[in-house]
């Protein structure tokens, strides 16, 4: 033991002395001493006759402590890198070494950053054999799977696409679908690929960043082809021209037609060249304006100048120049020359420094593996490095460092900068990746008690430990602020888990503020609507992203399933819109209503088909105000103008057969109870018995019931004729009696005498059933109301009433009422189907917090809603029979 520790000692003096000539000799030696310990055989590196393979080593020492751990992690490699005609072929290797991607792909890189460091290739090929290792890795991927479907196509973007890819860079996908691949198979198949290559439980092989797909983060994962060009035409903005010059497909078949369309978007006809370099100009000057100091991507000067430099003569003159329209920037410099754009010496400073500054950002990001741009000030061990990398000393390495960037700021000045006004400098031109905006966990500098509490600290430990750095996906405020913080904490990484786990979701969505808040703030309010999306997990990429499920007719009897994700898919777009303050309650109750009209009239269909197309359904209630909300019961009248028994009886069946799928199937709750004489009548009335039942036996409350009401489809013929008979019956005013049916009916409704502690902001005294009664009032008393009157939402006929009546009461009830709804779509979005609220059941305070105000608030507005809603409910005014009939331009107030 004692020779073994002796013969260390004296093996790594030898290697001590052998530093002399290189900066920091002690970190040297520490790397080497990682090395020896791993693989012995090193010692004889010293011997004669092994010049080569010393220096081998000793770059591999310089390079930095990735390389080392790389080979401390797997020592087998060392003799293949030490061997020179092994390392001249990067990619020579047996088929199955790609079955292990993570080994392949390290042991690649390392070859690859050797061969850089020890001048056996130049930078353009350095480059282009690392873009060429993503391809092959990221394909691979995807092989291995069996899962790339067909349809789909995946594009590298950024430096991966121009192939100039750095040491350490993200990779840029985008990915692309024709119209015939449904969105949550290439959405899964996209999915599986990134947990691919970003496992939880492993080592990452790629970093992977999504967001320069179509709308961003807001985008779907997998966009269209269609939807793609829609986007590109009419929302890209100016920098996207920037990003999808280097577009270029990587894996799967993509149709001519996008090819062009994509050429003809970069490169218009109708291209004004100096509009073109100010909007590239007004985006360079935002990254710019986001770089940190000695930033050798970003600052002025740096590699971005030169880029986007390039970039701003390819939109300029790629229309009438197609030699710009594709190459590296070292490639296309010297086109620029020829073409009389840039002066002879100023392509070789450019050329110059886009060298200088790649190799050493190559050299930075070697060290550690990681994504740096950051070139450390002198004094520092890591740009000692650097300049015996780049075989210079300190100063002179320092000198053309800030000479280079001098001159390219000039120089991207004159050619591009010159076309930007001061005012069009901010806003225009964001790039998502030239800043990262990391939300502040607390900015207000407020303690919330919950992150402070024992266990809060418990789980984000526990969070940080399984996420890492991913742990900044969530807005801690937010979810401490829940009304169960832990069960919040718990949804939200089940949330993450189902789409594929953390790293996936930060290569979808980043940290942008807007993402976490929305996301949080479904987890805390949207239990139900994240039902639909864990099951479905191609619905988080609809968060923010206003455009709606579209319903498509031609659905058949054949996809049930289709409709049915169809609605959960609606429903989640529209309680996540709601939560998050995109849509207001008009917005989702009307897109929810004609989501319903379309599933029923296309399934209605095939009875109509089948058939003699006689019978119509009528909607009822809010569904025939077009206030429905999700979930809300349907209520419907099926109507017909045949008369013969046999038929009839043939409609009862296929009537009752057809409710009982459309339950079954898109777990819709269908009621037909207000047809004329209720549950003890046929489920299909004929026309001549709805008139006749509506002029001799129905009764006042009846109207209530029937005032909404709308054809929906069927005969169209038969549905108007029912709708203009109902119209007229509920037109009509009623007499004493009639008002007499009207409140023993709202008894009813109400269900007798309300528990303590308990409220129905339905059915309570105040509740939304006054409202909807006393506006029925309204409308009797002030009878020269347009007939269209009765069809309207509620809230548009107390407006109405508003302005007939001069009234501000009315006013009031439309806020009131709006309350009431947020409130309800409040509960069922959080997965508390129902409008009763306890205090015993934490319901009460789960409204509050949804409200996000504390339970008196809560109580307070609830106050003053019951009052004014039974105050309008019990006017004088309804009760003063010999006023009923007079026609009032307004009415009498309560005193």
């Amino acid at each position: 033991m004692i020779r073994e520790a002796q013969k260390e000692e004296l093996v790594l003096a030898k290697w001590f002395d052998s530093f002399a000539e290189f900066p920091n000799q002690e970190l040297l030696l520490s790397r080497f001493h990682r090395v020896y310990k791993s693989s012995p055989r090193v010692a004889y590196l010293l011997d004669a006759n092994h010049d080569a393979e010393r220096n081998t080593l000793i770059s591999l020492l310089l390079s930095g402590d990735a390389p080392v751990d790389e080979v401390v992690r797997r020592p087998h490699l060392l003799s293949h890198l030490l061997d020179k005609n092994y390392l001249n072929r990067p990619f020579h290797e047996n088929p199955s070494a790609l079955r292990d991607l993570e080994a392949f792909k390290r042991f690649v890189w390392l070859k690859i950053v050797l061969r850089d460091q020890l001048d056996l290739c130049d930078l353009q090929e350095t480059m282009h054999d690392l873009s060429v290792l993503a391809d092959r890795v990221t394909i691979s991927a995807f092989e291995q799977q069996n899962d790339f479907p067909e349809g789909l196509s995946m594009w590298a973007l950024g430096k991966w696409g121009a192939n100039e890819l750095n040491a350490s860079s993200d990779i840029d996908p985008v990915f692309f679908r024709s119209d015939t691949l449904s969105p949550e198979i290439g959405d899964r198949a996209v999915r599986s690929w990134l947990h691919k290559l970003m496992p939880d439980d492993g080592m990452e092989i790629y970093r992977v960043d999504l967001r320069l797909r179509p709308e961003g983060e807001a985008g779907p994962l997998v966009c269209s082809y269609s939807a793609a060009e829609k986007y590109f035409y009419h929302r890209a903005a100016p920098w996207e021209r920037i990003a999808y010059l280097r577009a270029r497909p990587v894996y799967g078949d993509v149709p001519e037609w996008f090819r062009k369309m994509l050429d003809s978007f970069l490169f218009p006809a109708s291209t004004v060249p100096p509009e073109r370099l100010s909007d590239v100009a007004v985006s360079l000057q935002n990254i710019r304006l986001s770089a940190g100091k000695r930033d050798i991507k970003r600052c002025p000067g740096g590699i971005r100048d030169i880029e986007f430099l390039v970039a701003g003569f390819q939109l300029a003159l790629g229309h009438y120049e197609p030699v710009l329209k594709s190459g590296t920037v070292l490639e296309l410099l010297p086109v620029l020359e020829n073409l009389d754009e840039l002066m002879e010496d100023e392509v070789s400073i450019l050329i110059e420094a886009y060298t200088f500054f790649r190799r050493v950002e190559n050299l930075l990001q070697v060290q550690e593996d990681r994504a740096s741009f950051t070139v450390p000030a002198s004094g520092n061990p890591v740009h000692s490095f650097l300049a015996y990398s780049m075989k210079t000393d300190e100063t002179d390495f320092e000198s053309k460092l800030q000479e280079y960037m001098r001159q390219v700021k000039e120089l991207t000045d004159k050619h591009l900068i010159y076309y930007t006004t001061a005012d069009t400098i901010y806003g225009k031109g964001w790039d998502p990746q030239s800043e990262e905006e990391t939300p502040s966990n607390n900015e207000s500098g407020e303690k919330y008690r919950f992150l402070d509490s024992t266990q809060g600290r418990m789980i984000q430990r526990r969070l940080a430990g399984k996420w890492g750095d991913a742990f900044q996906l969530m807005d801690m405020e937010i979810i401490s602020s829940a009304y169960d913080p832990v069960q919040s904490f718990k949804r939200m990484e089940a949330v993450i888990d189902s789409y594929g786990g953390p790293k996936v979701w930060f290569a979808s969505f980043g940290k942008r503020k807007r993402m976490l808040s929305d996301i949080s703030l479904l987890v805390t309010k949207g239990d139900r609507v994240l039902s639909e999306a864990v099951q479905r997990p191609y619905l988080f990429d609809k968060i923010g992203y206003r455009d709606l499920p579209s319903f498509s007719s031609q659905y058949t009897r054949h996809q049930y399933e289709k409709m049915s994700k169809h609605l959960g898919d609606t429903l989640f777009s529209l309680g996540s819109a709601f939560i998050t303050g995109d849509f207001t309650i008009r917005e989702v109750t009307g897109h929810w209503t004609k989501t319903i009209d379309g599933c029923i009239s296309l399934k209605f269909h095939e009875i109509i088909q089948a058939t003699n197309n006689s019978v119509s359904i009528l909607a009822l209630g809010k569904w025939g105000g077009g206030e429905l909300a999700p979930e809300a019961d349907l209520d419907l009248m099926f109507i017909t103008s045949e008369t013969d028994p046999q038929h009839l009886a043939s409609w009862q069946s296929l009537c009752s057969k057809w409710m009982q799928e459309i339950e079954l199937q898109f777990h819709l709750s269908l009621d037909a109870r207000l047809r004329p004489e209720g549950s003890g009548s046929p489920l299909v009335i004929t026309l001549g018995r709805l008139q006749e039942y509506l002029e001799t036996r129905a009764e006042a409350w009846e109207k209530l019931g029937l005032a909404r009401v709308r054809f929906i489809c069927g005969n169209s013929e038969t549905g108007e004729k029912a709708v203009t008979h109902i119209r007229t019956f509920v037109k009509e005013l009623p007499d004493v009696n009639g008002w007499t049916s009207i409140k023993r009916a709202r008894t009813r409704a109400a269900g007798g005498k309300t528990r303590t502690g308990v409220v129905n902001i339905k059915k309570s005294v105040g509740g939304m059933m006054d409202y909807e009664f006393a506006t029925a009032f309204a409308g009797w008393k002030i009878n020269n109301l347009h007939e269209s009157w009765w069809s309207m939402p509620l809230w548009e006929r107390m407006n109405t009433l508003a302005d007939s009546t001069g009234d501000d009461k009315w006013q009031v009830a439309v806020e009131n009422y709006t309350t009431l709804r947020r409130w309800e779509l409040a509960l069922l979005f959080h997965g508390k189907k129902g409008a009763s609220l306890s205090r015993k059941t934490g319901i009460y305070d789960i409204l509050a917090k949804l409200e996000d105000c504390t339970s008196e608030d809560l109580q307070k507005k609830w106050d003053e809603i019951r009052n004014l809603g039974r105050r309008l409910f019990r006017r004088r005014n309804w009760l003063d029979v010999r006023l009923w009939g007079i026609h009032y331009s307004g009415y009498l107030s309560d005193d």
